[in-house]
C-alpha cells in the first residue's frame, strides 16, 4: 500500500526518509524507514515532502549546491546531506559538506547526488486528516491495511490506519477534497468488509463440512436397527443419548435413520 513519505531533519542536519502515521495540531507522528529509530513526533518545520519524482533535466556542475546520499557513521542509515560540488573528474564528483564545522570533502558518483530539494517545511495545512468510526462488528478485521487498499484508492488518500483504542480509521491525504469522498464512500466500504467476512465464514464452514464428509467416507460404519417404538428411548430426552455417543472416543459421528442409527468410527 502506498505510504505518505516525508523527509525528516535529524540533529546533524541531514534529512532521513520517514512515513507519516498521524497528524496533530503542531506536530506529526512518523515512522522511519527500516525502523532505525522508534516511531515519534516531529515538528512540522523539521519535515518536508520528497522532491518531485523524475529528472528535471538540469546538469550538476562545479560549484552547484547539491544534496548527497551519505551517512556520518556505520550505525546510522544514509540521509540527504547539504554539500557543494568543488570539482568534477569524469564520472566522479568532489563534494564538500556544508553542515560540518570543519571542511570535509568526499569523492562520490552521480547516483548519490541530487539537486536541492525544493520542498518547503510542512505546515498544518499540508495534510488532510479524516477519522471515521468503524462499526463494532467489523473492527476485528480492520487491522489489516490490505483490506482498505481499494477504498484508499477510491477516495484518493495515501495512508490509512486503524485505531483500536478509538475503534476508528485514520485517513491521511494531500488533497482536502478527500474528506467529502470519505463521507460518501465509507458506508459502502464497511458493507464490503462485512460481505467479505461473511464469505470467509461461509468458506470456512464449507471447508469444515467437506473435511468432515471426507473423514466419514473413510470411517468404519456400523448400522444398528431399533424397533420403531423404542427409537425415542434410544435417542433420549433432548438427544442426550446421541450427544453422549458422539462424545465417545473413536466415534466420528452418529446419524439417526428411520429404522435405527448409523455410527461412524475411526476403527472397527
Amino acid at each position: 500500500m502506498e505510504e505518505l513519505a516525508v523527509e525528516v531533519r535529524g540533529s546533524n542536519g541531514a534529512f532521513y526518509k520517514a512515513f507519516v502515521k498521524d497528524v496533530q495540531e503542531e506536530k506529526l507522528t512518523v515512522a522511519f524507514e527500516n525502523n532505525w529509530q522508534p516511531e515519534r513526533q516531529v515538528a512540522f518545520q523539521d519535515a518536508r515532502l520528497p522532491p518531485p519524482a523524475g529528472d528535471d533535466g538540469r546538469e550538476i556542475t562545479e560549484n552547484s549546491d547539491v544534496e548527497v546520499f551519505s551517512r556520518a557513521n556505520e550505525q546510522e542509515p544514509c540521509g540527504w546531506w547539504l554539500a557543494r560540488v568543488r570539482m568534477i573528474k569524469g564520472d566522479f564528483f568532489v563534494i564538500e559538506y556544508a553542515v560540518c564545522e570543519a571542511a570535509f570533502s568526499e569523492i562520490v558518483t552521480l547516483e548519490r547526488l541530487r539537486h536541492l530539494n525544493p520542498s518547503q517545511p510542512l505546515t498544518a495545512s499540508t495534510f488532510t486528516r479524516v477519522e471515521i468510526s468503524v462499526p463494532e462488528d467489523i473492527r476485528h478485521a480492520c487491522e489489516s491495511e490490505e483490506l482498505h487498499r481499494d477504498f484508499l484508492k477510491a477516495v484518493g488518500a495515501q495512508s490509512v490506519s486503524f485505531n483500536s483504542t478509538q475503534g476508528s480509521l485514520t485517513i491521511l491525504a494531500r488533497d482536502a477534497s478527500v474528506s467529502r469522498r470519505v463521507d460518501m464512500l465509507s458506508d459502502i466500504h464497511f458493507r464490503g468488509i462485512r460481505t467479505k467476512l461473511l464469505l470467509k465464514t461461509s468458506n470456512q464452514e464449507a471447508s469444515r463440512q467437506l473435511e468432515a464428509r471426507r473423514r466419514l467416507a473413510r470411517a468404519c460404519v456400523l448400522e444398528l436397527r431399533v424397533s420403531e417404538h423404542l427409537l425415542g428411548l434410544a435417542v433420549g430426552a433432548h438427544e442426550a443419548n446421541l450427544e453422549a455417543a458422539r462424545g465417545l472416543g473413536g466415534v466420528s459421528a452418529v446419524e439417526t435413520q428411520p429404522t435405527g442409527f448409523r455410527i461412524y468410527g475411526e476403527s472397527p
